[in-house]
């Protein structure tokens, strides 16, 4: 399918313009993705606009929730680098920091296969890490304020579009089973 086509052109009216999947003689739009295969020209050019901008904004959501996990992780390096240098801690602090930076780039790499259980994880390992330093100083919570809430506002963000792209699939999947 040409993106810049200006005329829709359905060249076989079995095989769907957008997602080329069979379309049935008795339906007037695909099964599978919607495209009002049968409808007129203005119709499938509207259903065409709303179906690039959704695919281009779940491109979008999608990339961001991924970034997320780097984000974190880049939060806890540069967050390990200060504790470290101006603690005067031993290397303990520094691995520790390192480990913590290790799990979040490993859950962000295993987000580009499955988004939403690598999200989740690092959801509940950053809201540990964040409750952690409270138990011992219950200021710790109140420092860096607005970088925490700023991110925990990112990552609900994130899971809720995991969460739909992930129910999404198992409704398809649902339907191809049925099939």
């Amino acid at each position: 399918m040409d993106e810049d086509r200006r005329f829709v052109i359905i060249e076989d009216p079995n095989i769907c313009y957008w997602c080329e999947n069979r379309v049935k003689n008795t339906e007037e739009s695909c099964f599978s993705c919607g495209f009002p295969q049968r409808a007129g020209e203005w119709e499938q050019r509207g259903w065409l606009g709303k179906a690039r901008k959704d695919k281009k904004d779940y491109e979008v959501n999608l990339k961001w929730a991924r970034t997320v996990l780097f984000v974190i992780a880049i939060y806890y390096l540069v967050a390990g680098f200060i504790e470290y240098v101006y603690s005067n801690s031993d290397l303990t602090v520094g691995f520790a920091g390192s480990s913590i930076v290790l799990v979040f780039v490993s859950l962000g790499i295993w987000a580009r296969k499955n988004l939403y259980t690598p999200l989740l994880i690092g959801f509940v390992l950053f809201i540990i890490l964040l409750i952690l330093p409270a138990l011992d100083d219950p200021m710790a919570i109140f420092r860096g304020v607005i970088i925490k809430i700023i991110l925990v506002t990112s990552y609900i963000k994130s899971l809720k579009f995991a969460r739909t792209v992930r129910n999404k699939r198992e409704i398809d999947l649902d339907i191809l089973h049925d099939e």
